[in-house]
């Protein structure tokens, strides 16, 4: 019933629409509610901007399939190839924070849509919180390397695109 307050029926059609995987609670039930340290109701709202960020950056056609190359991010393979963005396995801070290292130097405006390489990154972010407890409490910090980068690696409006698909929906992020 709190769930139907705080969303449409729009909302709640494309979560019943959700593969099975998506609605396990041995993966994005406990990631919400452990981002928001147990409170359901902040875990719920986290949940619902989830879903309607993903629509929004996936569409309605794929928001809702795997999140998979073969599902959700089919036709991102030059997105999902580029090494902007990686992920440094087991390497977290001494709080159990998780470090993902960007180069912006690799991106190449351009190449391929600004939601293609949000889609992209979505991918990154959601795999290694799905894959840590810890760091699905306690969030991830972005290092980024800019010693290379020149403007024409540069693109604002998809940095700001980033920052909106992420924020308060996939990770705490420092």
């Amino acid at each position: 019933q709190e769930l139907g307050k705080r969303s449409n029926r729009a909302e709640c059609k494309a979560f019943n629409a959700a593969p099975d995987d998506l609605k396990s609670p041995e993966k994005h039930w406990v990631m919400f509610l452990r981002c928001e340290v147990y409170d359901a109701v902040l875990a719920t709202d986290r949940m619902l901007r989830y879903w309607r960020r993903r629509v929004k950056y996936f569409g309605r056609d794929k928001a809702y399939l795997p999140l998979t190359r073969e599902g959700a991010l089919a036709g991102d393979d030059i997105a999902l190839n580029n090494k902007f963005l990686t992920f440094l396995p087991g390497l977290v801070d001494s709080d159990g924070i998780g470090v993902l290292f960007g180069d912006p130097s690799f991106l190449r405006p351009g190449t391929c849509s600004r939601k293609s390489m949000v889609r992209s990154v979505w991918y990154i972010i959601e795999n290694i919180t799905l894959a840590d407890a810890e760091v699905q409490r306690r969030g991830v910090l972005f290092l980024g390397y800019l010693k290379n980068i020149g403007m024409q690696n540069m693109d604002n409006t998809m940095f700001k695109m980033h920052m909106d698909a992420i924020k308060g929906c996939l990770v705490r992020s420092l």
